[in-house]
Order: C-alpha cells, then sequence, then structure tokens
C-alpha cells in the first residue's frame, strides 16, 4: 500500500545482511556499477569499462577490462553475462555488438546485433536480448538469439509506437529467477510481470498498487518527449510504477510474505547488522535483485566512514579495520541482503 511507506523499519525484523568489502587500486576504482551476478561461489559485477569477479569474502578473482577503440575492445559496457564454463558476454550498446571473452580474457568471437540492445540474458543455449522502446524491423520488444549460429530466431512482445516516441527510461535489470526453460520479465512502466519461454512471452502476473496503478489513458495521451511525460505524471501525483517501486518520486521497496499478510513497504531501513545503526535510503542506492530472492546494495565506502565519524555510535567491527584507508573514491561495500522465509 502505498499510504504505509516508512523508513523507520530495522532490517533484521525482515532480513539478515552481510556486507562485503571490495577492494580498491589504481587498477581497481569501479564507477557507478550497473549490474551484478552473485551465487555462493561468487560475485559479477561491472560498470562502464570493466566486469570483475570477487570472491563471497570480496577477494578479486578475476579483471576484465578492455575498454578502446582497437581490435577485441568495446567502447563501453551496456550490460553483461558470464557462462557456466566462465566465458562472458559483453554487450556494447553503442557498437551494436556482443563481444565474448573466454576464461583467459581474450576475445573468442563477435557477434554484430541488428538492433539497439538494453539487457540480455542467458537462459540455456540462446541469449534474451531486450531492445526497450527502440523501434525496429520486427515491431517487437524480445529476442531470442541462438548462440552458436549468431542469429535472431523468434521475436516477442509487440512495441507500444506510441509510448516509442517518448517513454525511453532503461530498465536496471528486467529479467530474473532464470531457469533451463526461461526467465520472468518486468519493465518500469508495465504493472505485468512476464514468463519467457521459447514459445514467446506469456502474462503470469500483474502488480497492484492499490488504486495507485498508472490508467492505459495517461500512456495513450500525447507528449512531445519524457521530460513532458514525466512533468505530467509528477503533477498528477498519485501513481505508482515498477517492480521496485516508485511513488511521489520516492523508491519503495514492499516484503510480501509467501502468506500474503503482513507485508512491509520502506523507502530506506536502519541496520542492527553488520553496520550498527547505519541508515539506509533507497533513493540514495541502487538495488540488484538476484535470482535467489537476495537483493545486493553497494553503499559508499566514504559515507559509511563519515557517518560513523560524525556519530557518537561506535564502529562496527565488520569494517573498523577498513575505514582509516578508505578514500573518497573507494569502492563500495556490497551490503547483502537475504529474506526471511
Amino acid at each position: 500500500p502505498c499510504s504505509s511507506v516508512s523508513s523507520d523499519v530495522q532490517l533484521e525484523e525482515l532480513a539478515t545482511a552481510s556486507l562485503v568489502r571490495l577492494p580498491s587500486s589504481d587498477s581497481l576504482l569501479l564507477n557507478d556499477i550497473l549490474r551484478i551476478h552473485a551465487d555462493a561461489h561468487s560475485i559479477w559485477l561491472s560498470d562502464r569499462s570493466s566486469v570483475c569477479c570477487f570472491s563471497p569474502a570480496g577477494e578479486l578473482l578475476r579483471l576484465l577490462s578492455r575498454q578502446g577503440q582497437g581490435p577485441g575492445e568495446y567502447t563501453g559496457i551496456t550490460d553483461f553475462q558470464v557462462d557456466a564454463e566462465g566465458n562472458v558476454w559483453v554487450l556494447s550498446r553503442s557498437q551494436q555488438r556482443l563481444f565474448l571473452y573466454g576464461k583467459d580474457d581474450q576475445l573468442v568471437r563477435t557477434l554484430d546485433l541488428p538492433l539497439w540492445v538494453e539487457n540480455m540474458k542467458l537462459v540455456g543455449d540462446g541469449l534474451l536480448l531486450y531492445s526497450g522502446n527502440e523501434p525496429d524491423d520486427s515491431g517487437m520488444q524480445l529476442h531470442w538469439m541462438d548462440l552458436s549460429s549468431g542469429t535472431i530466431l523468434r521475436h516477442a512482445k509487440p512495441l507500444d509506437r506510441q509510448q516509442a516516441a517518448y517513454l525511453h527510461v532503461h530498465n536496471r535489470n528486467p529479467f530474473q529467477s532464470a531457469s533451463s526453460g526461461g526467465c520472468h520479465f518486468s519493465q518500469l512502466f508495465n504493472d505485468t510481470v512476464y514468463t519467457l519461454t521459447e514459445a514467446g512471452a506469456v502474462p503470469s502476473a500483474v502488480v497492484d498498487f492499490e488504486g495507485h496503478n498508472v490508467p492505459a489513458s495517461f500512456y495513450a495521451a500525447e507528449y512531445q518527449d519524457i521530460m513532458e511525460f514525466f512533468q505530467k505524471f509528477h503533477g498528477v501525483g498519485t501513481y505508482a510504477y515498477g517492480l521496485n517501486y516508485y511513488y511521489q518520486k520516492q523508491c519503495c521497496l514492499a516484503v510480501l510474505p509467501k502468506s500474503g499478510t503482513g507485508q512491509r513497504v520502506m523507502n530506506g531501513f536502519r541496520l542492527s547488522s553488520p553496520l550498527s545503526d547505519y541508515p539506509v535510503d533507497l533513493n540514495e542506492v541502487a538495488m540488484f535483485a538476484q535470482d535467489d530472492g537476495s537483493i545486493i546494495l553497494p553503499l559508499d565506502a566514504a559515507s559509511v566512514k563519515e557517518y560513523y565519524a560524525a556519530s557518537s555510535r561506535p564502529v562496527p567491527q565488520e569494517v573498523s579495520a577498513y575505514l582509516p584507508e578508505v578514500s573518497e573514491d573507494a569502492n563500495p561495500f556490497l551490503l547483502v541482503v537475504r529474506f526471511h522465509e
């Protein structure tokens, strides 16, 4: 419910949290993190220029950094995927190209794309591509590519040409819960969650904001550009959208128990552990949902240091040895949140 949003939530009531410290060095300084993929053995993440792999304890295991204009180099990273053998697929939207790097970080192959792609997801032996609201010849938003041949075999989910004229908003991660048969797919301005399989995109759930869902008529109106759309959207002020949803310019997170009762809605929370009493504002951090249901939030290390320096609270043991060496450009801490069943 949009009326019950709170920032005064103790996270331990809903979840357990752990902290991963990412090392910093002259050769490893991350900018805005675009994507995080984690499992029990590793944490993969990327910014615009590199893909990194860390152990669950934060030890750097691998660094793929091939940004440039030369052969085998990408101009920038838009998305990435890692297969079961440790090969890394890098998407460069500006080049309309996929780069495949082996475990030795050497280029194995490139694939030129016939469309502009925002996000991708490895599913089985294929690759799901999402082209957002960028029109292409197929008139669709989702595309299945066969990686062995590099050809697109199928398309799904028709593009709304009216929205494509103005609604250019990049999804941080529209694909979730991958399996050998498919995955779930969602969009920022779409209340429907789809299940994607070889058969296509099938609606499987609808997000209900209890009277605050955006009506279809609002999208059907004429807008000159995305700025005019948002001006009118926020002028109304009562609509909510997105899975990590937004309401009245506030980023919120709803935690729904399997029983369907007792849900909690927050735009921030406080930690009891591992960062004692540290406040997390969801409007100031990115959230990366993982296939196991956990979320990972990068916390600015310099802000953590400043918080404890300005307060009378004791520095938590988990970071006490590291805070003295934290600088303004230090790599973030990763807060890994696992919700109770």
